[in-house]
């Protein structure tokens, strides 16, 4: 295939259309071109019929596995057909072509070849890896993601498809890459997302909660989230068991769906978390301890049946989940050390007995008191970690560490709020507390989730921000931003959408029960300023223009068409009040 590149500023290449592998090393040859980050479509534009061969070895693990039909199901959904092809020899490579090749630090002949420096990923953690684009003087065109380990090559794959801009005309895929090369650590091993069904302020929109979703949207949901930067997912069931309805002996609790019976609410988290096994993450099951159903560990004459309810738990779940958090106070009102730490403990060996392997945490949402138990093992094992409520805090940090056990952080109040429903968008609070993270906290926290209560909604542009800041807390929000716009909405879009979730997250002055006095936003809705940012908003959203056949960079869980309606609702909202 011969094609003149227009002379631009950048350097743009063409990749066409075949893949390679040797053993552990993964080469797709794909027809796209390699650009810089805001190029125009005026660039190369890409076949999207043609067949791509995916050509890799039979050895690989399961990981490889994972990234390979990662790759090919991105360019498959965009028409571009993979055949599989088996290969123990790697060719030579051809001119006028592009390549991305994946490897190992274990097992990288080519990034040895082509002078790849893969010294800052020897002392990395799993999941690190390397991205570079380049053009060869030798001729052809490579994007290399080289990562430490089979885990550092699916995430920096992710990582890719964020920097990839895909552009849909008429039925023809146009697909572009930045030169670039980027060196990427997680901050902290494991990074939790948490998926809240009881959001409480619901409006008339049962689709908010993803307990109402069917099988095939629920099981976009762990992809969404790899792509953001998670590799853990946190779920909760939060109903007791006597009542087949689902609801609370004490009443209705806003957020769950009153026609769902607890078969249909496993069923959900059960999808939930076999594709997030599928994704290559750990599983975490919150458990409320101590519920306001007025059984309590503390009561010997109602005990019995919390401990039931537990088991039943265990029973439901416990082959499944590879990790549980055991949440206290809140609402039953249990706290100090003893009760958390012993109910924890009965907790966890009861899920043991269906997975040996299972680990264990216990939080201290709104009970500064457990931190005078956890030195001693009276009541709980050192296998029991403790979770600094909220965010985190230097001195809870170094405490826990002293104590011989790991340190979590479960958040909550920070990425969504769920007794507020509306745009709840906060990527510059969230910013700000990643931002100022100290780097000992990379080594000391063991574990870290936010969470979002509201889904399907613009707010899960927050995640994303969360999943980046959890790798690199000092990336600038501005690229992060423009990266999920890109990806989301195309790229003619992205400035567009920008400058619209930036106008709705200014405009938010309401306080979220929960947040903290000096997270609110000033209110800027009568200012002449910002007046004028709404009403420029409002001409921009009018100039997006996506196809009905456009499909994101992510494997997202919500319409992107919707995204658009209810941003342009707030805004109007705005303009309301501001008139």
């Amino acid at each position: 295939m011969n094609v003149k590149l227009q002379k631009k500023k950048n350097k743009f290449t063409q990749i066409d259309v075949m893949i390679r592998s040797s053993i552990y090393i993964l080469i797709y040859i794909i027809s796209f071109s390699l650009c810089s980050c805001k190029m125009q479509s005026s660039a190369l534009h890409v076949a999207s019929k043609k067949k791509i061969p995916v050509i890799y070895s039979s050895v690989e693990g399961i990981e490889i596995e994972r990234g390979k039909k990662l790759l090919s199901s991105f360019f498959m959904d965009r028409e571009l057909e993979s055949d599989l092809i088996e290969l123990n020899a790697l060719s030579s490579f051809e001119k006028n072509k592009a390549y991305i090749i994946l490897e190992t630090l274990d097992n990288h002949p080519l990034s040895d070849i082509f002078g790849l420096d893969l010294m800052g990923l020897s002392n990395s953690h799993s999941e690190s890896h390397m991205i570079k684009a380049f053009s060869s003087h030798n001729g052809g065109d490579f994007i290399f993601v080289v990562g430490k380990d089979a885990d550092g090559v699916e995430s920096g794959i992710h990582y890719l498809f964020s920097k990839l801009n895909c552009n849909l005309t008429g039925n023809n895929w146009r697909i572009y890459c930045p030169v670039f090369e980027e060196i990427r650590k997680p901050f902290f091993s494991i990074r939790e997302a948490t998926l809240c069904p009881t959001g409480r302020a619901i409006p008339d929109n049962p689709m908010i909660n993803y307990e109402n979703w069917n099988s095939e949207r629920l099981s976009r949901y762990p992809s969404f989230l790899r792509s953001c930067g998670f590799n853990s997912l946190q779920l909760m069931e939060l109903i007791t068991y006597n009542a087949s309805t689902g609801e609370w002996q004490g009443g209705y609790r806003g957020g769950l769906p009153k026609d769902k019976t607890i078969d249909d609410i496993e069923n959900v988290l059960k999808t939930l978390i076999d594709e997030a096994h599928n994704e290559g993450m750990r599983v975490s099951q919150y458990i409320w301890g101590s519920p306001a159903d007025g059984n309590k560990w503390d009561d010997i004459r109602t005990r019995p049946k919390r401990q039931e309810f537990y088991k039943e738990l265990a029973k439901r779940y416990g082959e499944k989940v590879d990790h549980i958090i055991t949440h206290w106070v809140d609402e039953g009102t249990e706290g100090g050390y003893e009760t958390p730490l012993t109910a924890t403990m009965f907790i966890w060996n009861e899920y043991k007995k269906y997975n040996p392997n299972v680990q264990v945490t216990c939080d201290a949402w709104f009970n500064k008191d457990l931190y005078n138990g956890i030195s001693s093992e009276k009541y709980a094992s050192k296998d029991v970690a403790i979770a600094i409520e909220r965010w985190y805090n230097k001195e809870r940090a170094e405490q826990i560490q002293n104590s011989g056990r790991k340190v979590g952080i479960w958040g909550w109040y920070l990425s969504d709020f769920e007794m507020t429903y509306g745009p709840n968008i906060y990527t510059k609070t969230l910013d700000k507390y990643y931002t100022d993270l100290p780097e000992e906290a990379s080594v000391q926290v063991d574990w870290i989730s936010s969470e979002l209560c509201f889904h399907g909604l613009p707010s899960r542009i927050n995640m994303y921000v969360v999943g980046r800041k959890m790798w690199n807390p000092k990336t600038p929000l501005e690229n992060i931003l423009y990266d999920y716009c890109k990806a989301m909405y195309g790229e003619p879009n992205a400035d567009n959408m920008k400058f619209i979730y930036e106008t709705v997250e200014e405009g938010q002055k309401e306080v979220r029960y929960g947040m903290v006095e000096k997270d609110r936003y000033a209110n800027v809705l009568e200012t002449l300023e910002f007046q004028e940012k709404v009403d420029l908003a409002l001409k921009k959203i009018d100039e997006v223009r996506i196809s009905p056949h456009w499909i994101s960079n992510f494997s997202d869980i919500a319409s992107v068409h919707d995204d658009i309606i209810n941003l342009k609702t707030w805004l109007i909202e705005f303009k309301q009040q501001i008139q």
